[in-house]
């Protein structure tokens, strides 16, 4: 083929046509194996001269170049400069032979053509080739050959050139693209780690920043509450007192100060918790009843205080157990009944709950609370639900406030996945209204009538005296008090003293355990911050030790409202919690749930609720007042808790068979908590006992009990029977 291509003279150089046919085919397989071979080893090499390296061969293959050099074009496009010569010494020849045909423009011309260009040297044999290096998108550079003698080039030839430069060419621009999307990734790398780098500083930044926010607010919580304490636990003793009409109305004005000031503070707190996004939601039982029975005893005495009735209502079609945050629920309640009392002159406010839609898994309740108020006009309705947000700014003269009581309510029912709003014409009233979804309790009670709320002149404040037991039968209790504040330390001990409790008093934890250990008591109530040994520690201590009655009641007394406190008191194998201020109302509340239970008469007729060695078999009593006194209700109850115990008693031992402490507690907690709503007191007891056991990590004594809490089943099951 070599010897056909530089035959240039006479008849011996037009080859027969059979013998051209089979010299372009093989010409053509020659092409395209050395192209195919040249992509697959080229394709993605940086290295240019490799690739001009590899096509120098497959060009002499054609023509017999004598230097070779191919041209790449500078970024800005203006300049060709040679990147690879072949042989190399030949480089400043060539590069003044392209000079002189650069100055002529037979260069720029050259550029313009898309096939191989030969012009001849005027005073000698040999020729010089251009063939431009480009893509159909650009321009990448110049093949320059030379050749000492001007053989005869056949179109053929001329096209294998071409081809093979044309690969070439986008070879290159691959290559190119290659090292610029690999240039660009590597530094998007070094982006992507000193983004990743500042994102992680700022998140340990914002992380820091949450964590000193937290601490601040449970300190201010803590420092703020604790004398507050102070202030409206001895206005309430200074009211108790013989004072004449003026310090009595002198003592009232302060213990209202303060418990304004308190509402302002728990809001903002609420607001501050919200805004960090450190509200998290409870999910235990309860009663929707029991807990709006709860609230409707205070906002009765607040409507009472305005000369207002208030009514609430539960449509017939309501179920009444779920699973939630009935704490949460219940500030919503209060922020929107309160600000409806506040804004209501004459008249009345009303709850009513109704039922939006449900599916066996959940209940979409609607809460509507209605005034006949002073009203909202349709345009300051906008801005309700805004912090720090009222009405009219003459409102915060006229009724207080901090404004951020509806902001709060808003957030909480947004949180809890529902939806919030207002209806109100002014000087007509108003109704603000919530929905939000709540899990239901597998084993559900639904209302059959309609049951409206007595109106709240009925209603007076939990009544915190001693009344339903006598003196005499409370002074056999003894309460140690742990408090290291002396004004608290007073305020707690009248307290218990007004309900008829004999009481002890230490300062501080390490003074706890000794007391235990010297003296039998039936319950603690121990502050969690102290000098020297703290509440925390304490329990711990006493939960561990071999000490006779290690599984008191002991209840936490904390400044710290703050979400996680109680979560805090119970894993350190506290009983129950109560916040500061301390409110009476709540302080019995608890000493009945630990101590006074055992005292209720909850039987009818002559019919004894207790067992032969006069401990509390069934506190019916207390259901019925936990059933709003719905009879049917509190039997469906019952009948319901006797079903049910023998399953849960029945999982109780699998769990404990498996050593699983975890679902040990969870079950042991359940039955606690079930048989206490039920009014099971020795169950409750016992459960009780198990459950504190469980927190300290003595399962032994768990496990020890089991006999006896199935005792205490039957022996209840056979009660209720009769």
């Amino acid at each position: 083929m070599d010897d056909l291509i530089r035959d240039s003279q006479g008849p011996r150089s037009i080859p027969q046509e059979n013998v051209i046919n089979k010299w372009l085919l093989d010409g053509l397989d020659t092409v395209t194996a050395l192209l195919r071979s040249f992509e697959s080893d080229l394709k993605q090499s940086s290295d240019f001269s490799e690739v001009f390296k590899a096509t120098a061969p497959m060009l002499r293959r054609f023509v017999r170049f004598d230097d070779i050099a191919f041209l790449l074009v500078d970024e800005e496009g203006f300049e060709f400069k040679i990147h690879y010569c072949e042989p190399a010494e030949h480089q400043s020849k060539l590069q003044k032979i392209i000079d002189t045909y650069i100055e002529e423009g037979t260069f720029a011309w050259a550029l313009g053509q898309s096939r191989l260009v030969m012009i001849p040297e005027k005073n000698s044999s040999g020729a010089v080739f251009f063939h431009v290096l480009a893509t159909r998108n650009k321009v990448i550079g110049m093949f320059v050959g030379y050749t000492s003698g001007q053989d005869f080039i056949t179109s053929a030839t001329k096209k294998f050139i071409t081809t093979i430069l044309l690969h070439c060419a986008s070879i290159i621009d691959s290559a190119l693209l290659y090292k610029e999307i690999s240039d660009y990734t590597q530094n998007l790398e070094v982006i992507v780690k000193k983004r990743t780098a500042e994102l992680e500083k700022s998140r340990e930044e914002a992380l820091a920043a949450s964590k000193a926010k937290s601490q601040f607010l449970a300190n201010m919580s803590h420092e703020i509450r604790t004398p507050m304490n102070g202030v409206m636990g001895m206005a309430a003793l200074l009211m108790e007192t013989d004072l004449n009409p003026k310090q009595i109305e002198y003592a009232s004005v302060i213990k209202t100060c303060a418990e304004s000031l308190l509402s302002v503070i728990n809001d903002i707190l609420d607001f501050s918790k919200i805004e960090a996004g450190k509200i998290v939601f409870d999910s235990i039982d309860f009663n929707l009843r029991a807990i709006l029975k709860k609230t409707n005893d205070f906002l009765s005495f607040r409507a009472q205080e305005q000369g207002l009735e208030y009514f609430c209502h539960i449509a017939s079609r309501v179920p009444l157990l779920y699973q939630g945050d009935p704490g949460r629920i219940r500030q919503i309640i209060i922020n929107l009944v309160n600000n409806a009392i506040k804004f209501t002159k004459k008249g009345d406010v009303r709850l009513r709950i109704s039922l939006d839609s449900e599916d066996k898994e959940y209940a979409h309740l609607r809460f509507d609370v209605t005034d006949t108020g002073i009203g909202i006009s349709q345009e300051k309705q906008q801005t309700l639900f805004q912090a720090f947000t009222q009405a009219d700014a003459t409102t915060t003269r006229e009724y207080g406030g901090t404004g951020l009581g509806l902001a709060i309510s808003k957030e909480l029912v947004h949180l809890m996945g529902g939806e919030i709003g207002c209806k109100s014409d002014e000087g007509k009233g108003s109704t603000f209204w919530f929905v939000i979804r709540l899990k239901k309790q597998i084993k559900n009670i639904t209302q059959e009538e309609e049951l409206a709320l007595e109106p709240a002149s009925k209603y007076k404040l939990p009544n915190t005296s001693a009344s339903a037991v006598t003196r005499d039968k409370l002074k056999k209790y003894r309460i140690l008090l742990a408090e290291d504040n002396l004004i608290n330390q007073k305020i707690t001990l009248n307290m218990l003293e007004h309900f008829g409790f004999k009481a002890d008093v230490v300062s501080d934890g390490r003074e706890v355990v000794e007391a235990l250990t010297q003296s039998r008591y039936d319950l603690v109530l121990i502050d969690c911050q102290m000098p020297g040994m703290d509440g925390f520690e304490a329990t711990r201590i006493i939960r561990c030790s071999d000490l006779e009655n290690k599984n008191i009641p002991i209840i936490a007394l904390t400044a710290h409202a703050l979400k996680g406190a109680r979560e805090t008191c119970l894993e350190a194998g506290m009983s129950d919690y109560l916040s500061k201020p301390v409110d009476p109302n709540d302080l019995s509340d608890v000493l009945q749930k630990w101590l006074l239970s055992s005292e209720s008469s909850g039987a009818d007729g002559d019919t004894p609720s207790q067992a032969s060695d006069g401990t509390v078999i069934f506190d019916r009593e207390g259901l019925l007042r936990r059933a709003m006194g719905n009879e049917e209700i509190a039997n469906k109850l019952t009948e319901s808790y006797v079903k049910d115990m023998p399953k849960k008693m029945q999982e109780l031992k699998k769990v404990v068979d498996d050593n699983d402490s975890v679902k040990i507690l969870l079950n042991v907690h359940n039955i606690h908590g079930t048989s206490a709503t039920i009014g099971a007191v020795k169950i409750q007891k016992t459960a009780a006992h198990m459950e504190a056991a469980g927190q300290a990590g003595d399962f032994k004594t768990v496990i020890s009990l089991l006999p006896e809490l199935k005792a205490c089943f039957e022996e209840f099951a056979k009660f209720v029977a009769r």
